[in-house]
């Protein structure tokens, strides 16, 4: 038998060539067969030999990330010898193949096919990673010199840890309730040419910045921010405020709202009085559309029962307001006292007459007019959760077309959830006014007296019947759902 030994070696710097021995074990050939097939396949084998003994020297003196790799270590200390030589082909093809994987028994001719091997194949990538003898990385390929990224194992398992946390990231489109990874792909849903365009175009939205679009519908709609989805009856034979409420920088004290007004809050959450939100529909023409519509549905109001206040009623009360605090200012210190005295006194003669609905009462118990001021929230689009679109409305007795020459209705309003298309009302049920508005922080408390004065000075100047009837029209024609 020939043995012949194969050498590995570079060229020096100085044109010698420096032969290097392989540390593996010395391959062994066969001697050469009288078949008609030995002459033919004897320079492809040896080819195929140096081809592995040069890959086999390259990867036993190279470390990865600081371990040295060896291959015996990937081999079974259980695996077979390679089989005897022999003169048959196939036992040749067999014998070319030195290197084997120690979990599926499957032979390969290099080192490096082995690790592509046991980077590739799940189940002896999974035995591999849990076996403390192996020292190849198998984590994470190295990156390709032409590629920005590159795929390594366990990658779809990444990606599946990914989509179990990326809800928590997610945009949502307030229209179609599409989710987007980042806010830029969000705008540039809503600058596309699709029906949700169209919708935040119509409700004033730019779609540069659909943030801007509050401080634009509060230019357009008034000023007008409450807490959530109250309804304000004013109690029967109470008179109308008057100017002197706002010498003191807020339309109402606590006392003069509690005295003038039964509050009701629509649902419960966990024993507490909840704000409900609302959603734009696919009907809804207009966001205050959309914030009227929520009002019917979570109030358990009829569409027609309601009517909406106009922003000239929150200017003319920002300016009575700034007047005010002007004039609060330059008043003198005994006026303030006389005036402390006067509304001691009318508190005084208020809370006599006072009969503030029961906890256990029910709205057939006690009579309301049917005039309030309702408001609600919307969201167009936000990022860290939803963000209030409030608006004051009244309610109207709906077989009337004239809100202010229609006699005071005795009837009480009836609360239910028949509206409810959401399904989002836990319970509707009335409040008294002191705990209502205990559930309410100090700058919701404050627009809600704002919301009170703006309702109050709407109906005053329709009963004297001054200007702004065309403004009243268009925001009353806007608030009219598609049939």
């Amino acid at each position: 038998m020939i043995r012949i030994v194969i050498l590995a070696g570079c060229v020096s710097q100085h044109g010698a060539f420096a032969p290097v021995v392989s540390p593996q074990r010395r391959l062994a050939l066969p001697a050469a067969t009288t078949s008609a097939h030995g002459n033919e396949d004897e320079p492809e084998r040896e080819r195929r030999r140096r081809r592995s003994a040069r890959a086999q020297s390259r990867l036993s003196d190279k470390t990865i990330d600081g371990r040295r790799v060896s291959a015996r270590r990937l081999s079974s200390s259980s695996s077979p010898p390679p089989p005897p030589p022999s003169s048959d082909r196939s036992k040749l093809a067999e014998d070319t193949q030195s290197e084997r994987c120690g979990y599926c028994g499957e032979l390969f001719d290099s080192r490096l096919s082995l690790f592509r091997h046991l980077r590739d194949d799940d189940y002896c990538r999974a035995l591999a990673l849990s076996d403390p003898a192996v020292s190849v990385p198998l984590v994470r390929m190295p990156a390709a010199k032409h590629q920005e990224t590159s795929r390594f194992p366990g990658l779809h398992l990444a990606r599946n840890k990914h989509k179990q946390h990326a809800h928590k990231r997610l945009h949502r489109c307030g229209y179609c309730g599409l989710k987007f990874n980042t806010r830029s792909k969000l705008f540039r849903h809503l600058r596309e040419d699709n029906a949700c365009r169209k919708l935040a175009i119509s409700h004033g939205m730019p779609l540069e910045n659909p943030y801007r679009s509050q401080s634009i519908l509060r230019h357009v709609y008034g000023d007008i921010l409450l807490a959530g989805c109250i309804v304000l009856y004013r109690k029967m034979g109470r008179p109308a405020p008057t100017k002197r409420t706002f010498r003191t920088g807020c339309v109402y004290t606590n006392d003069a709202l509690l005295n003038k007004y039964q509050v009701v809050l629509v649902r419960n959450q966990g024993g507490r009085g909840g704000f409900p939100k609302g959603k734009v529909e696919t009907t809804d023409r207009t966001l205050l559309s959309a914030a009227l519509r929520e009002t019917w549905e979570e109030a358990g109001l009829g569409p027609g029962q309601l009517h909406v206040l106009p922003s000239w009623a929150a200017d003319e009360i920002h300016k009575l307001e700034n007047v005010a605090e002007t004039k609060a200012k330059d008043d003198d210190d005994d006026d303030d006292v006389e005036g402390d005295a006067d509304d001691i006194e009318e508190e005084e003669e208020e809370e006599e007459d006072d009969d503030d609905l029961p906890a256990s009462a029910t709205p057939d118990e006690t009579r309301f007019s049917e005039n309030a001021a309702c408001v609600d929230v919307k969201e167009i689009t936000g990022r860290f959760g939803k963000r209030a679109r409030y608006f004051v409305c009244a309610i109207v007795d709906p077989d009337s077309d004239d809100v202010i020459k229609r006699p005071a209705s005795t009837r009480a309003v009836a609360l239910t959830s028949t509206n409810d298309l959401d399904g989002d009302i836990e319970m509707v049920k009335w409040y008294r006014a002191p705990e209502a508005i205990r559930e309410l922080g100090a700058k919701r408390r404050t627009a809600l007296r704002r919301a009170i004065a703006i309702h109050e000075l709407y109906f005053e100047r329709l009963s004297r019947g001054d200007g702004h009837q065309d403004d009243d029209d268009d925001i009353s024609n806007a608030s009219r759902p598609r049939r």
